[in-house]
């Protein structure tokens, strides 16, 4: 018996010695992980790490930023899961730039900091840099534009809180201005072409965009710094092309060109100018397309800084037209391009499209083009990846704000962005919903009960 005893004695110290230096272990693992930042981010999309393009504001960062986010201790749930979601988001800045500081502040408690904000706003994040300040509010912390039927908002604090560093780090807003006046998609335009929400993400990367009309002021503005034609369907006057053209050659001036296979050579003294023509054809890439048909092409990114942070992505456009430039001359890179499956459809009249030898373009086709000559320009043979319907589709949008971002030469704009956080839902019918509860409720336990008895009976009968 005295020894049975002894030896229940020397297992049960062996099982606490054994405990307590897991458990120390574990938690002097996550205080050295905490204190170096060390993270591993399994999730879907990295949806808990920052942004390329976060990663390289805070990197080029030059002067101190101060981050004060009001929000209320305790009350809903709602509430407490957005004040942690902001929390977690904002240490990782803090992490990643000594730079940044920030404090979460309960207005409740600390009256005297809110006082000082005048804040009456609960979950207002406020952002600055010297004089500069920059708010935002909980309301646009989410987006409810994009939700499907039984979908939550979208988390969008990391994109609002990078384009606020921006705003208050850089001196003043770089101008595009849109040219108006020849069938060009519309600014206001909501619908699936037009142009709404192209602008809105513009603007959000805290550029301004201005409209530009030469039928009304025969001159470029001297605060354009990137003239954006996007999908003209008119011909654009003699008078007006002279202008476009002198801004290229005496001012170096920078475009971002669209161009529709609708369109019949609206522009052919600037794209003479440029030296890009214009192939009537319709685009059609049976190997590398969108699963609604071929005519939805997906371009193959080739090497260039604008595509650089992209080449995992696949950017989807549709009705798009092949250019053709000198290849060989200095200054002119291909940037987007079919597979050699696909074609250019020269017939346009509405038959069943089929290639052609001899009549259609075979592939490999140039779908977009970088210049670097007397000015910049970028030049693509299709608008419709940009509109509305499209921006948002996997690539799309990184790509039009990496070709605005590499005009206009801002490094930290030329990036993959942060991507809205989704939440997602668990949809179970009533039947598994009833076997899921009644097998964590009776079976698990059941099972562990029976196990551990059968450990223990085994060690009794030694």
């Amino acid at each position: 018996m005295e020894i049975e005893n002894k030896r229940r004695l020397r297992y049960g110290v062996q099982a606490f010695v054994i405990t307590v230096a897991v458990v120390f272990s574990v938690v002097s693992l996550h205080r050295i992980l905490d204190r170096k930042h060390i993270r591993w981010d399994f999730s879907q999309g990295k949806e808990h790490s920052l942004s390329d393009q976060t990663k390289k504001v805070l990197k080029n960062l030059n002067q101190e930023i101060q981050v004060t986010a009001f929000f209320r201790r305790g009350g809903e749930l709602d509430g407490i899961f957005i004040r942690q979601k902001v929390d977690d988001v904002l240490r990782e800045y803090a992490a990643h730039s000594s730079r940044v500081h920030y404090q979460m502040v309960d207005p409740d408690a600390q009256v005297e900091k809110a006082l000082q904000y005048h804040m009456t706003t609960d979950g207002t994040v406020v952002i600055e840099s010297g004089v500069k300040k920059k708010e935002i509010y909980q309301s646009q912390l989410f987006d409810y534009n994009n939700m499907t039927e039984g979908s939550l908002p979208h988390f969008a604090g990391e994109g609002l809180f990078t384009n606020a560093l921006l705003s208050v780090t850089q001196e003043g807003q770089k101008t595009v201005c849109f040219l108006e006046g020849h069938g060009e998609r519309k600014r206001e335009d909501s619908s699936a072409t037009g142009f709404q929400s192209t602008i809105e993400y513009l603007t959000k990367n805290n550029y301004a965009v201005e409209p530009l009309s030469l039928i009304k002021s025969p001159k470029i503005p001297a605060y354009c710094e990137l003239v954006f034609i996007a999908g003209p369907h008119q011909v654009i006057r003699e008078e007006e092309e002279k202008i476009l053209v002198q801004w290229f050659e005496e001012k170096k001036g920078k475009f971002l060109i669209f161009l529709d296979p609708t369109s019949q050579a609206p522009m052919p003294k600037l794209l003479q100018e440029l030296k890009i023509t214009l192939f009537p054809d319709l685009i059609l890439d049976p190997e590398r397309h969108f699963v609604l048909g071929p005519h939805y092409p997906s371009p193959v990114l080739e090497d260039h800084p604008i595509t650089k942070d992209l080449m995992g992505t696949n950017p989807i456009f549709l009705t798009a037209r092949s250019l053709g430039f000198p290849d060989a001359e200095k200054g002119y890179t291909k940037l987007l391009t079919t597979s050699e499956a696909a074609w250019g459809e020269m017939d346009l009249s509405g038959k069943e499209p089929k290639f052609d030898e001899g009549k259609d373009k075979k592939g490999p086709l140039t779908l977009g083009v970088v210049i670097e000559s007397k000015g910049k320009a970028v030049v693509v043979g299709d608008a419709d990846f940009a509109s509305n319907g499209l921006l948002l589709a996997p690539g799309n949008l990184d790509l039009f704000l990496n070709m605005v971002g590499w005009l206009m030469g801002d490094e930290e704009q030329v990036a993959i962005r942060p991507q809205e956080t989704q939440f997602r839902n668990l949809t179970l019918t009533a039947g598994r919903a009833r076997f899921i509860g009644i097998f964590s409720q009776f079976v698990y336990p059941i099972l562990i009960l029976v196990a551990g008895g059968a450990y223990w009976f085994r060690r009794r009968h030694r």
